[in-house]
């Protein structure tokens, strides 16, 4: 027992041998000699020790005695006492020496599957440490485990002097979510936009986005819906998802407002439902849950119909919608190569922007991408390109290259090709890659790396079959003037057969007063026509400087002398599958009075399966094999079987063989010719 404990009592019981009321006093002092209690207190005494000193620091100590009278008069005989004695610091004692945090250490949560990291504390200091991370918990060991993502303060004490305490210089400790997971989302914007809404059809006009990563979806909004209509009262918005799930999202909304533009976000958690007139740009809530898609896996094709059930002679625009998902799960997919996204059909996509995962090659310089893969089934070429990306003068916002190794040990070595500046031969806006040979079942890997932008972007993939690739043909019959009120034409003849892949325009180049009298049109040697600009920009006198791709990352806008690459109102994929031998004849007609102007050029690019390009061997061994011209400069072999009903050209410079296994089903026609490609 300590020497100020035994002073306690010492008094107490002098002070209670004077007294007069004959046992014991129970009493609650600030110091012992002093402050009796009541008597009928009967078991109890505290004692309040005044100030001691201790390394310099003022501090006290107070000393509680229980006593139990075993009877219930303390004068009676054989009066026993029990005695419980405890001593508490009333304040803290001094800290000398706190202790030290040398570092700390975080382990990030490593993936969708494990979203729990760890803190370590490394400390130093006199006795035993105790550490925490979150003020509450104090533990003897420096490591704490199983953490959710979040911020944490680290901080070590003395385990014997509990305020000797030192907290981390850097604190907060940031636990980041994985890339990936818990409500990560991604916009997807439609392209082939605008597209009209006819009157009174109630299959009304669909428009498509495809989602290329999968997950399950937590959320889904759309955002920038804009267009127009004569009657928006009339109007249905219907969106199905890939599974199937069809939603209204408007219908009938706004009955009494006539022709205006519809401009709006839907987001269940908006605000306000859809107020009238609904073109504010404000993003309300649709007249049923997007939440009905919740769960499901956004992987695949998303359709927003837009019909006009009235018939009341009314029309319009679908101008742009862009679909917004958010997923718990594999949103993570393409940022490496091991997560590559799988293409089983060429189109059209919308990359992320490579801003995640550290994906990127070894040794190429850059940290994130974007990665693809497509196994072609049959041999022949792909292009890959994108338009519209901002850059400075040649400069390209995106890079990629090819790859057929695997992922395992992939290094620069296995890069086969890279880009090439410019989203056609033509134009610096974007990045390509013409005329790549693939083989029948032999995937290839596709990387979008960060060069100069981590941005979301679209990129387009044009596969054909044999031996195709693109060609540019510039029009010889230029320039020639546009006249008031008439249809000029221009023509370029194609020598080369083949299976259309992709059309585009480049260099569409003029002048003209009154750039809102023009409509442009191609038609091709089958006769098919598509208009591809229509009384476009009004008075506008400054010309037009532009080209044309459907896979462009924006639509017509004005001015047309921008030097942009934009998409034409109606889609140059009207063209795929036909030959493009023969003349495709541009006409501009001028359908308004009082302007004239000048065509000073335009280039048509044709990308096929057969003609535009000429690999010196080729080997050609798809079952079945396509339609079309397959082309070698010095020699083209084959083991595969022509498909059915299909006519086949075979074309090299010295030698064309045929393999044990070739053959020719009744009903196909086959050629094999000894010149040179065309």
């Amino acid at each position: 027992m300590s020497d100020v404990t035994l002073d306690a009592i010492v008094g107490w019981i002098d002070e209670d041998a004077g007294s007069a009321w004959g046992h014991r006093h129970a009493m609650l002092a600030q110091d012992y000699d002093d402050d009796y209690g009541d008597a009928n207190q009967e078991g109890f005494v505290g004692f309040g020790i005044a100030q001691t000193t201790n390394a310099g620091v003022a501090w006290k100590t107070v000393v509680v005695v229980n006593f139990t009278n075993p009877v219930a008069d303390a004068q009676a005989g054989a009066c026993g006492y029990n005695i419980t004695v405890s001593t508490n610091s009333l304040t803290n004692p001094p800290c000398n020496t706190p202790p030290t945090i040398n570092s700390v250490t975080a382990t990030q949560p490593p993936d969708c599957n494990n979203q729990t990291g760890s803190i370590t504390v490394n400390a130093t200091g006199a006795g035993t440490l105790e550490f925490t991370v979150n003020g509450n918990v104090w533990q003897v060991g420096n490591t704490f485990t199983n953490l959710a993502p979040g911020n944490y303060n680290a901080a070590v004490r003395l385990q014997a002097t509990p305020n000797c305490l030192t907290n981390y210089n850097q604190n907060p400790v940031v636990l980041n979510a994985p890339m990936g997971c818990n409500g990560n989302c991604m916009d997807y914007v439609a392209t082939g936009l605008p597209i009209p809404i006819p009157d009174n059809t109630p299959a009304g006009v669909t428009s498509t986005v495809n989602v290329q990563t999968a997950g399950t979806i937590t959320d889904v909004n759309i955002k920038n819906l804009t267009g127009n209509h004569t009657y928006i009262g009339a109007l249905v918005f219907t969106l199905q998802s890939p599974q199937g799930t069809v939603l209204t999202l408007i219908n009938n909304a706004c009955n009494a407002n006539g022709g205006i533009d519809f401009n709006l976000g839907l987001d269940d958690q908006a605000a306000n439902p859809i107020t009238c007139p609904y073109n504010t740009g404000n993003t309300e809530q649709p007249q049923n849950a997007l939440s009905a898609f919740n769960g499901q896996n956004p992987l695949g094709t998303w359709t927003l119909t837009v019909a006009d059930n009235d018939a009341f002679n009314d029309a319009g625009m679908l101008n742009t919608w862009t679909l917004e998902i958010c997923t718990q799960g594999a949103m993570a997919q393409g940022y490496t190569c091991a997560t590559a996204v799988e293409i089983t059909q060429p189109g059209t996509f919308n990359a992320p922007g490579p801003s995640q995962g550290n994906g990127a090659i070894a040794g190429s310089g850059f940290t994130h991408a974007n990665w693809y893969r497509f196994t072609p089934p049959m041999t022949g070429m792909i292009r890959i390109f994108t338009c519209g990306l901002a850059g400075a003068g040649n400069q390209h916002n995106h890079v990629y290259t090819v790859n057929t190794a695997s992922c395992a040990a992939l290094n620069l070595n296995d890069v086969i090709y890279t880009e090439d500046r410019g989203c056609t031969q033509n134009q610096a806006d974007g990045v390509k890659l013409e005329n790549v040979p693939v083989t029948a079942g032999v995937p290839i890997y596709i990387e979008w790396d960060d060069a100069l932008s981590n941005t979301p972007f679209t990129w387009t993939l044009e596969y054909q079959a044999g031996g195709g690739g693109c060609m540019d043909y510039v029009a010889g019959d230029v320039p020639t003037n546009i006249l008031d009120q008439a249809t000029i034409t221009s023509t370029i003849n194609v020598p080369t057969g083949g299976t259309i892949a992709g059309v585009n325009i480049t260099n569409l180049k003029g002048t003209h007063a009154f750039l809102g009298d023009l409509t442009f049109t191609l038609m091709s040697p089958m006769g098919t026509s598509v208009v591809l600009i229509q009384n476009e920009c009004g008075g506008d006198a400054s010309g037009f400087d532009i080209s044309l791709n459907d896979g462009a990352a924006g639509a017509l806008d004005c001015p047309l002398s921008d030097v942009a690459t934009e998409r034409p109102e109606n889609l140059l994929s009207a063209f795929n599958g036909q030959n493009p031998m023969g003349n495709w004849i541009l006409m501009v007609n001028d359908n308004g009075a009082g302007d004239v102007g000048v065509l000073r050029g335009w280039t048509l690019e044709i990308c096929t399966g057969g003609g535009g390009n000429c690999p010196p061997n080729l080997p050609v061994n798809d079952n079945p094999i396509a339609a079309g011209t397959f082309q070698a400069g010095t020699q083209l072999t084959s083991a595969g079987s022509v498909g059915v009903g299909n006519n086949v050209i075979f074309r090299a410079g010295n030698n064309v063989e045929l393999q044990p296994n070739f053959t020719v089903p009744l009903t196909s026609i086959f050629e094999a010719r000894i010149e040179g490609c065309q």
